[in-house]
């Protein structure tokens, strides 16, 4: 566990990732030594979208203003079933915070404008375009529309008093915004809105060494919803800071608030999703105390005895994290997906080690030679992640690449294999290596680029820029 790093202390193996992610590679490097996997052999059909071009047209300035209840043409009941259906499906195992029977309850007051109600339009059309991200029917102009309306009801509520739920309601904002075919341009906000929700959680008084949760609430469902919503921002705020290089807000010290349990009302699935949920908390903590591991003025490569005691103990503890992936009883892509953020993770924090801050043609000169373990473990976990991906079945790697911490392990993979290729000191075969595994990079993005415009655009630029090279 993370929070049992204690003092730095380095065990006798300083890296124990180097065994067990090299022992992995090993097998890997010696299967795909005499072939190069193409995107043809992903091992199923792209899941088809459909695109309604006369709704897309009927779209004008009047949909997009704020509306409520949803436009009949746009959200019927139907759709607004299946968009429950499919948030529940994908989205509720990643944050289980509302109960299906609680949520038909608050749409079904809002839509009445029940003043009781805990949610409002806002929340709603978030739900609906998180959704949207997962519908292999998807009209791009409904994930557009329900963006659309959550955006601009986002500006109405802002001037209301915040709850617990406004809390889920802009990290779910903050993720759609990520998702979205426009997320390149959406950085900023996305930043924004998570700043908004670290400051609702402070507003609440959930973040404060000196909070009692049993003070704050007391029914035990809507204190451990609290308790559930509390730890989504949490996991967003930490997992953000791996895809975009923001630095967590939320501070390990000042938590005071206890862990999602099981409720006795439960059922086996709600536990399955719950132990998924913790895995990914225990993750996001240790992501937290990686990401603030900074170079120093000299840079990594005149490193100390407190900076290589720091490096071991984290490469410890996510070695154990691996371990305990083994002989996990949860969903086969849930496992994947948590390996996935690991594997990202042992890349970057060993990574810093191999840059010394001088010019580019100079630093395999001196830092490769003074940690070659981290330059090692880097190569072996990033050929780890891209035959982990070029495993995956078509579907399986669409539904992983929606999600920006699989993603960008494999961006992050895709860096290291690109570097080793341009490497003037590696020898032929880490060369042929890298090649080999930038080129299976190269295969996940082109079959993910009918459904990732991020994908599309990584892999338009390498045909017409560097395919000849390869």
């Amino acid at each position: 566990m993370m929070d049992s790093l204690g003092p730095f202390s380095p065990p006798s193996l300083l890296y124990p990732s180097a065994n067990y992610i090299s022992s992995i590679a090993k097998e890997i490097k010696e299967r795909h030594v005499h072939r190069v996997k193409t995107h043809k052999e992903f091992k199923t059909k792209s899941i088809a979208t459909h695109y309604d071009e006369e709704a897309k047209e009927k779209m004008d300035d009047d949909t997009t203003a704020p509306t409520w209840p949803p436009l009949e043409d746009y959200l019927p009941l139907s759709r607004q079933k299946e968009f429950l259906d499919l948030y529940y499906t994908h989205v509720h195992p990643l944050y289980p915070a509302i109960d299906r029977n609680y949520m038909q309850k608050q749409l079904d007051k809002c839509k009445n404008n029940d003043p009781s109600s805990a949610v409002w339009p806002f929340f709603f059309y978030t739900v609906f375009s998180m959704a949207t991200q997962y519908s292999d029917s998807l009209c791009h102009h409904l994930a557009d529309y329900c963006l659309h309306q959550a955006l601009s009801w986002h500006q109405i509520h802002k001037t209301q008093s915040p709850s617990i739920m406004t809390a889920l309601a802009l990290t779910l904002l903050a993720k759609c915004l990520e998702l979205s075919k426009k997320q390149n341009h959406h950085v900023a906000r996305t930043w924004k809105i998570a700043d908004e929700v670290f400051q609702v959680v402070q507003h609440l008084g959930l973040y404060s060494t000196t909070t009692c949760i049993d003070d704050l609430f007391n029914d035990e469902r809507e204190k451990e919803r609290a308790v559930r919503i509390f730890w989504i921002a949490h996991t967003y705020d930490h997992f953000l800071g791996i895809t975009t290089g923001r630095l967590p807000a939320i501070d390990e010290r000042k938590i005071n608030i206890p862990l999602p349990k099981c409720l006795q009302a439960d059922d086996e699935n709600d536990r399955s999703h719950l132990e998924h949920f913790l895995g990914l908390i225990e993750i996001s903590k240790g992501a937290g105390r990686i990401m603030q591991l900074s170079p120093g003025p000299a840079g990594l490569c005149a490193h100390s005895i407190h900076a290589e005691a720091i490096l071991s103990s984290c490469d410890t503890w996510i070695c154990e994290e691996l371990r305990r992936l083994q002989t996990s009883t949860a969903h086969r892509l849930h496992i994947t997906e948590r390996r996935l953020i690991l594997y990202d993770l042992l890349i970057l924090l060993h990574k810093p080690f191999l840059e010394d801050g001088e010019a580019k043609e100079n630093w395999n000169k001196k830092c490769l030679k003074t940690l070659p373990h981290s330059h090692r473990i880097c190569t072996d976990t990033a050929i780890v992640i891209t035959d982990t991906i070029c495993e995956l079945a078509l579907d399986d790697l669409e539904y992983l690449g929606r999600k920006q911490e699989c993603f960008h392990a494999l961006l992050t993979a895709t860096r290291i294999h690109l570097l080793n290729t341009s490497i003037p000191d590696n020898d032929a075969a880490e060369m042929i290596q890298g090649k080999i595994h930038f080129a299976h990079s190269m295969a996940a993005y082109e079959a993910l680029a009918p459904t990732s415009s991020q994908a599309a655009g990584i892999y338009s630029l390498w045909h017409r820029s560097m395919k000849q090279s390869f």
